[in-house]
């Protein structure tokens, strides 16, 4: 994961861009059988939700 957003970052919206990606990536993961599942998912919901706010990139 961190070599991704790291090697495809020459801006700070790259950065934000690999890291919705990423972060999305993670998201469709979580598994819901896991114990700690709603956590996580609040979490990685909050973290997408600060993301959409940024205007400085795009996710396409």
């Amino acid at each position: 994961l961190i070599p991704v957003v790291v090697d495809g970052t020459k801006t700070i919206s790259n950065f934000y861009r690999h890291f919705y990606k990423s972060t999305c990536i993670l998201k469709s993961k979580i598994d819901d059988s896991d114990p700690n599942a709603n956590k996580t998912r609040d979490r990685v919901e909050s973290i997408l939700k600060t993301l959409e706010g940024l205007q400085n990139f795009k996710t396409e």
